[in-house]
């Protein structure tokens, strides 16, 4: 008998995530575009999402990027942090209609990204010098040393 049933949860499983199942979430971010934030409705976390995100000029290193979010006031609000990196690693969009999104791998709600890394608060355990990103591009992370300079996108909790 369960030879038979595992056969046939298999492809049932197979023909479930081929027919798009999987797109049909609900809305988890939802942009404020007056005071130009985005909040993940899930973890309640409130993202910055205003030109500055998107700019040359939010190139920091890592030090320069935990400064800028503990001193950033926007939409009432200066309780601002350097996302870490599980965080930001939600905000990737790595599915959007049954295929990889790519160049910005970030949901919709988001309209002020550069597909480029942005920093987290994540240090790496092993070496204090480096410390971890998320590329939008990709939706990939990898570690680099902290003198680098990233994007940045705060985030606070709701």
């Amino acid at each position: 008998m369960y030879r038979k049933l595992y056969p046939s949860i298999f492809f049932t499983l197979i023909f479930l995530s081929q027919w798009g199942c999987e797109n049909k979430k609900p809305e988890t971010f939802l942009r404020d575009s007056h005071t130009q934030t985005v909040t993940h409705t899930q973890s309640n976390l409130q993202w910055q999402d205003n030109k500055y995100t998107a700019l040359d000029e939010s190139l920091k290193n890592w030090d320069e990027a935990i400064d800028y979010c503990n001193k950033l006031d926007l939409a009432h609000h200066n309780d601002w942090r350097l996302p870490t990196m599980l965080e930001l690693s939600d905000l990737a969009d790595i599915k959007k209609e049954g295929m990889r999104k790519i160049n910005p791998a970030i949901d919709d709600a988001f309209i002020y990204i550069v597909p480029a890394p942005y920093w987290s608060s994540t240090e790496v355990a092993n070496d204090k010098n480096l410390a971890w990103y998320v590329n939008f591009f990709y939706s990939d992370s990898h570690r680099k040393v902290k003198k680098n300079t990233y994007f940045v996108r705060c985030v606070r909790t709701n």
